[in-house]
């Protein structure tokens, strides 16, 4: 940049997730379902809501491509759902307590493909910013929703909220565990106390070389429920024949 017309550098140090051993709980606004609830529906997504809207972003070693169809950025936090059987407690790392997923498990069903944790992640925003499309088509109207954004929460900071949502699909009766976990290699490393290899490639996934040791940033517990919920109130449903007196009126 430049003061008085006269350029000056500086170097700034830039923090990732290797930098990451820990996240504030008060950073957590909500999750869903919340914890210890025992009759959540099956077929709906776990989730959890941070406060700050670029929080799951913040320590992604990456920055969003120039075109409108390469930002996808990928988030620095991956939201894990894990039967009582899957995982075994590890309390005694450091510097983050740590759980590791059980041999036997096909950890592919567990964890989706690196290039497309970026759908698992976006902003809740309580107002339109986006008009009467469904989605922005060219830059330009990439840039209108940004600026629309900014406006929003410069009138209320509490109009957005950031969201981490779970893959997985859920059965039924069944305990769950659900973890913030790293989702670079960096960030698995350095929850866990270990040494982080010089020249490790800053954009590998946590997972996908058969890591089954991870840190926890943020946890809780739920269990689902049987049935009651809409998709299967729908599915009683039965068509019958409509009595012949009804749509009729006497005049």
């Amino acid at each position: 940049f430049k003061v008085n017309g006269e350029p000056v550098s500086k170097q700034v140090q830039l923090l990732g997730p290797g930098d990451v051993v820990g996240i504030n709980p008060r950073a957590v606004v909500k999750t869903e379902p919340r914890n210890w609830v025992t009759d959540f529906e099956a077929n709906y997504l776990p989730y959890i809501e941070f406060y700050e809207e670029d929080f799951p972003w913040r320590f992604t070693p990456a920055k969003a491509a120039s075109g409108l169809e390469q930002s996808r950025l990928r988030p620095w936090i991956f939201l894990i759902v894990l039967a009582e059987d899957e995982f075994d407690e590890k309390k005694s790392s450091e510097p983050l307590a740590a759980f590791e997923i059980k041999e036997g498990l096909v950890l592919n069903e567990l964890f989706p493909d690196k290039e497309q944790s970026w759908a698992w992640a976006h902003v809740h925003i309580n107002q339109n910013v986006i008009g009467n499309k469904l989605q922005t088509g060219t830059e330009q109207e990439a840039r209108g929703v940004e600026q629309n954004l900014a406006n929003t929460l410069g009138i209320n900071p509490d109009n957005a909220s950031s969201r981490l949502l779970s893959p997985r699909k859920l059965k039924e009766n069944t305990a769950y565990h659900a973890f913030v976990i790293p989702a670079f290699e960096t960030g698995r490393l350095a929850g866990l106390g270990l040494e982080i290899p010089a020249g490790i490639d800053g954009q590998q996934a946590s997972w996908g070389a058969d890591q089954r040791l991870y840190p926890i940033y943020y946890r809780w517990f739920f269990r689902t429920g049987a049935k009651g919920d809409f998709e299967f109130l729908v599915d009683l449903l039965e068509p019958r024949p409509v009595d012949k007196r009804v749509g009729v009126r006497a005049i």
